[in-house]
């Protein structure tokens, strides 16, 4: 793969996480307060995409992007199609009381993500392009803590809080 396709499905992953987040927003059993959640972590993933789309144009030719590839790959890959495949599910499956699995499994799947940004992205990166995986991290930290929190019962008013 090359840097070129890897940084296209990176954008990808971050696309198909918004969709699903929108997704959930306009199912018709989303309560009100879990509604605007899910557009707010849908706004933050765009900006993920496009810090990506900036990151990418940056680092064109740069020696440790191809290292980055090599070790990433496998997991974007593995995060595009689970995100996929969720998105399909909620569109065609979801049910009312599906919600406390949902979140379980999005907040899953947000600490995976968080792992990708911190372990495999920033360790390799240079100190500008690690920033960002770093920040990435810590946002996907802060969706799985706002996910959980709604998922043991707290209003999502107050897990934003």
């Amino acid at each position: 793969m090359t840097n070129y396709e890897f940084f296209k499905l990176a954008e990808r992953v971050e696309d198909l996480a918004r969709h699903l987040y929108l997704a959930l927003a306009d199912h018709g059993s989303t309560p009100p307060g879990l509604r605007v959640l899910f557009l707010g972590l849908a706004e933050e993933e765009e900006e993920h995409g496009r810090r990506l789309q900036v990151l990418a144009a940056s680092l064109h030719g740069s020696p440790w992007a191809n290292q980055i590839v090599e070790a990433a790959t496998a997991g974007i890959e593995a995060a595009a199609l689970e995100f996929e495949v969720f998105l399909v599910e909620v569109k065609t499956r979801r049910q009312p009381g599906d919600l406390p699995r949902i979140l379980d499994r999005l907040a899953r799947m947000e600490e995976r993500r968080s792992f990708v940004h911190a372990e495999e992205l920033a360790r390799g990166a240079g100190p500008g392009a690690a920033r960002l995986f770093e920040s990435m991290a810590r946002q996907d930290q802060h969706h799985r803590k706002l996910l959980e929190r709604v998922r043991q019962g707290q209003p999502a008013a107050r897990a934003l809080a």
